[in-house]
């Protein structure tokens, strides 16, 4: 390499230099400011999940609080007094509130906030699928045998997460109304369903003992 090429490219490599140091000097705010973005969103986040986690705790003592209570009507004043949700965890605090107007004797409410779980979008089925059946189980004392039975039978489809409970309630309602073969056949399916529990299974097969079929359900 001449002279002159080694000149040439000292000198190219100073423009480089300069022309890097000028933008830095030029730009170095946008370098900051990600640096900035960066550490403060990882703060900001890691304070948004301990607000969350304070939140839930805050919430689930409330609700221990709640049901310890004595009486039906002071855990109904206190899940009341407890801040509304919304999502699954308003859901919870919905149905323990239903619980307590059943258990009060308010079923008409206890129907109403029901119906309210069912219909929010932002609940899970499952919460949904529990609201329903806790419907179908209020109609006790309102509602016929096959509007019990219709109620019930919504939750019976495959896969549906309390169809076992459900076709139990409607075995039931056949063995109240004098219908002992039919129960006794939907109690055995229940039994031989490869998804029913151990303790499931025990009551189901306390139930056909009741009926006459103490062979079945072991």
């Amino acid at each position: 390499m001449s002279d002159t090429d080694s000149f040439i490219n000292e000198v190219n490599e100073e423009v480089q230099k300069d022309q890097f140091y000028a933008f830095v000097r030029k730009y170095w705010w946008v370098a900051a400011a990600l640096v900035v973005l960066l550490v403060g969103g990882t703060a900001l986040n890691e304070a948004r999940k301990a607000g969350i986690a304070r939140d839930a705790q805050v919430f689930g003592d409330s609700l221990d609080q709640a049901l310890l209570l004595e009486s039906s009507d002071a855990r109904l004043a206190a899940l009341n007094e407890i801040p509304a949700k919304e999502g699954d965890a308003g859901a919870m605090l919905d149905l323990l509130k239903a619980a307590e107007m059943g258990a009060s004797g308010d079923t008409a409410g206890e129907q109403s906030l029901l119906q309210a779980i069912v219909a929010d979008e932002d609940v899970s089925d499952v919460y949904k699928q529990l609201a329903k059946f806790k419907y179908a189980l209020s109609l006790d004392a309102t509602a016929s045998d096959d509007e019990r039975k219709a109620a019930f039978s919504e939750l019976t489809a495959p896969g549906a997460p309390f169809r076992l409970l459900a076709e139990e309630q409607i075995a039931l309602i056949d063995a109240g109304a004098g219908d002992l073969d039919a129960a006794t056949a939907r109690l055995q399916s229940i039994a031989d369903d490869s998804l029913a529990t151990p303790a499931l299974r025990q009551r189901i097969g306390q139930w056909l003992v009741v009926l006459g079929a103490p062979e079945a359900a072991q």
